[in-house]
């Protein structure tokens, strides 16, 4: 039981270090490589419409936040060995972390999917999901927000919701294309996402 316990407690050590090496360097590549990626031309379909899409540094950085957590927590549940090992204490860790965990999952999800920009229409398609779209004469309102991320959503009458997020490679392209299309009651959070 001993050896079982010893094995378990250098799994935990190794995840823990793996995790946050796995972190720094996402970010890493995500801060260095991808700063410039709003500023970047957007990609373009086979049909001439614009395709938004996060770049890989931050998509493994907001994949590996929910799954690092997730892995503590069940390593945490295996081998409660450190001072926290009390049952009260394990099982108030291991809460926290799968809360987080289960808080930034929507938003790994969210980094997997695109949104679609065509002259009639903008649409979020997700990898794993139903296809939100909104033709741009239906766009009722946009906001935008700094605030965890969100970005620039826009909203049809219908409660439909696309969010945007600043960034995505060809964000300031994008600006310049819906303002084109959208009314001027639209445009003040169009200039609030540009600064």
């Amino acid at each position: 039981m001993g050896s079982m316990r010893a094995i378990v407690s250098i799994a935990f050590v190794l995840v823990t270090i793996a995790s946050a090496l796995g972190l720094v360097i996402a970010r890493g590549v995500a801060v260095i490589y991808e700063a410039n990626l709003p500023k970047e031309p957007p990609m373009l379909g086979l049909r001439g419409e614009i395709i938004l899409e996060h770049g890989p540094g931050e998509r493994a950085l907001e994949t590996l936040v929910p799954v690092t957590l997730a892995a503590l927590a069940l390593t945490y549940i295996l081998a409660p060995f450190s001072s926290l090992s009390s049952p009260h204490n394990s099982r108030t860790l291991v809460a926290i972390l799968a809360a987080i965990a289960a808080v930034t999952a929507p938003s790994a999800l969210r980094v997997w999917g695109h949104i679609l920009v065509t002259e009639s229409t903008v649409a979020w398609v997700p990898r794993w999901g139903r296809e939100i779209s909104i033709p741009w004469s239906e766009v009722t309102r946009v906001t935008y927000s700094r605030w965890l991320g969100n970005g620039l959503q826009l909203r049809a009458n219908d409660e439909r919701v696309i969010q945007v997020n600043p960034k995505v490679r060809g964000f300031l392209a994008f600006l310049s294309f819906a303002e084109e299309r959208l009314p001027d009651s639209c445009r003040d959070a169009l200039k609030a996402a540009r600064s």
